[in-house]
């Protein structure tokens, strides 16, 4: 009987992962979009999970971690477990001395993570690159990333956004190479049609509280040119 109930469980788990999956490989052209490695840049990126559920916190570090590791020169990932972000000013401020481009991923919900930023030299802080923020109705930041050096900011406006769906197609696309306004508008073409197809007109609902605003540098791309 418990090996029943445990089996249920992970089936219950396991097939809505699958299923993803299996829409992704047929509709979303994976072998394309594999990693491009040995970048000609030295650019370092910094991404932060907020204290979220342990299965979350793991979810955002596989994925997350899978893709950032194979093409940035160096990667730097925190799970925080309180409201103490001391490790991300530290983190931020330890990578802009050591490389020439920092990008940040701010895989947290409604945060305010630019005030940490600020206390780090105004010099330094010129060489934020992209920065991405997963939290609900926080597009509102980029005035206050773009003032404190950040060259490009992505932020969804819902106050009940759903942003993993676009972060999801967003860094795959990032990450083989396209620049940042073709990411984010590939994002969130898929984010929409994934929604529709799944949820219908709830679904259309969910992506235009999800859907993602690029501000700054539109032309940016982790990929050294060829």
């Amino acid at each position: 009987m418990a090996k029943r109930k445990i089996s249920a469980l992970l089936f219950s788990f396991l097939f809505p992962l699958l299923c993803l999956l299996l829409v992704v490989f047929l509709t979303d052209r994976p072998l394309s979009l594999l990693p491009k490695t040995a970048l000609k840049n030295k650019r370092a990126v910094l991404a932060v999970r907020d204290d979220v559920t342990p299965l979350q916190k793991t979810g955002s570090r596989l994925f997350t971690l899978g893709l950032l590791d194979e093409t940035y020169s160096h990667t730097c990932y925190i799970t925080e477990n309180d409201d103490d972000h001391r490790a991300f000013e530290d983190s931020l401020h330890r990578l802009l001395i050591q490389y020439d481009t920092v990008d940040i991923f701010l895989l947290a919900h409604g945060n305010y993570y630019y005030e940490y930023a600020s206390r780090i030299d105004s010099v330094l802080r010129q060489k934020i690159g992209l920065v991405y923020n997963t939290g609900c109705g926080n597009a509102w930041q980029w005035t206050e990333w773009i003032a404190r050096g950040a060259d490009t900011y992505i932020g969804h406006t819902g106050g009940q956004s759903s942003s993993p769906y676009f972060y999801f197609f967003f860094l795959r696309r990032w990450c083989a190479g396209e620049n940042v306004l073709e990411s984010t508008m590939h994002a969130n073409m898929l984010m929409r049609k994934k929604l529709v197809l799944f949820a219908g007109e709830t679904g259309n609902e969910i992506s235009n509280e999800s859907e993602a605003l690029i501000y700054g540098n539109r032309s940016i791309k982790l990929a050294a040119d060829e």
